[in-house]
């Protein structure tokens, strides 16, 4: 009897460490791009590696780009900077050093759903501009950063309407809409 319970044992737990191993494959494409993505870690010999910090992280399939933040004591002097992977002939590239600067944090970006715009936070310690920033995609690669509001976690779809989290005012902390147009954002509500 104690030689068949632990037989039932040995394949009780056999089959347990084989569901714990089995990977899933989840696939996202579109017109573009064909991206396959392992369940568990992702990309954990690229993103996730010794002495760094991941924080949040974005998925562009129109451009095939996968953009996450990373504090890395050894680059930047350790703020948080974003950087920006590529997948092109079935792989992902090295992560590059995308947006970064020796005086601020930028961390948290978001890519409207055309992939035409990036948006990202970023924090000063000093007097200078703490906000959203965005950069637009050009024939070039990308613009410089430019200030859009004072307000945190902010995403879009089309880069008319915005959702957002304000950093200060009657509204902060709270989830808030506002529209941008012609350079300029309207009221919150």
């Amino acid at each position: 009897m104690k030689k068949i319970w632990w037989i039932m044992m040995l394949i009780t737990c056999l089959s347990l460490l084989s569901c714990q191993n089995h990977q899933t494959t989840e696939v996202l494409k579109n017109e573009n791009v064909e991206i396959s993505i392992d369940s568990g870690l992702f990309l954990s010999a690229l993103v996730s590696v010794n002495a760094s910090e991941e924080v949040t992280c974005v998925l562009d399939l129109n451009g095939g780009s996968f953009f996450f933040s990373r504090s890395d004591q050894r680059i930047n002097d350790g703020l948080p900077s974003i950087y920006k992977m590529n997948w092109k002939d079935d792989h992902w590239n090295q992560p590059e050093l995308f947006i970064y600067t020796g005086d601020s944090k930028n961390f948290n970006p978001y890519v409207t759903e055309d992939g035409q715009y990036i948006l990202f936070y970023r924090m000063y310690d000093d007097d200078i501009q703490t906000g959203t920033y965005y950069i637009e995609k050009t024939p070039n690669g990308y613009s410089e950063p430019i200030f859009l509001i004072d307000a945190y976690c902010v995403s879009s779809a089309d880069f008319k309407t915005f959702y957002a989290s304000p950093t200060k005012g009657p509204y902060k902390n709270d989830l808030v809409m506002f529209e941008f147009d012609a350079g300029q954002c309207s009221d919150m509500k």
